[in-house]
Order: structure tokens, then C-alpha cells, then sequence
């Protein structure tokens, strides 16, 4: 996967180029992509962050991650 970064053909636009673009050589990959989550991990850790960062009670941030449970 590339991911054009200097905006002379998509500046401000997302897009998939479906053509075949292995060679390495001439399109090296520059990028990672998550193809899988553990979102109960995930979840965990972002509320951990959340807590330890933010004024927002205990009680408020668990009401926001439950939307992310549905």
C-alpha cells in the first residue's frame, strides 16, 4: 500500500488506485494498515487514556464508549 503525500494529484481527496502496484522498486509500501482489531483491548486502553487525561467523570465515559459497543 502507498499513500500519496505530497498532494500533487489528490490534494484533499481520498481515492483507491485498483491497478497493479507490487514493484517495490518503483512504489515502495509507505504506509501500515490495521486489518484487525481486538476492540475489547482497544476499548480498555482508550478508556484508561481517556480517564487519566480528561475532567470528564467515570460515569460520562463509560455512557460514551457503550455507543461504541452497539
Amino acid at each position: 500500500m502507498v499513500v500519496e503525500t505530497e498532494g500533487k494529484f489528490t490534494s484533499g481527496m481520498s481515492l483507491a488506485d485498483l491497478r497493479d502496484r507490487r514493484d517495490e522498486a518503483t512504489y515502495p509500501p509507505n504506509v501500515e494498515a490495521c486489518l484487525d482489531v481486538d476492540t475489547d483491548r482497544f476499548l480498555k486502553l482508550f478508556y484508561e487514556l481517556i480517564e487519566r487525561t480528561s475532567v470528564l467523570s467515570k460515569n460520562h465515559i463509560l455512557k460514551v464508549l457503550a455507543l461504541f459497543k452497539k
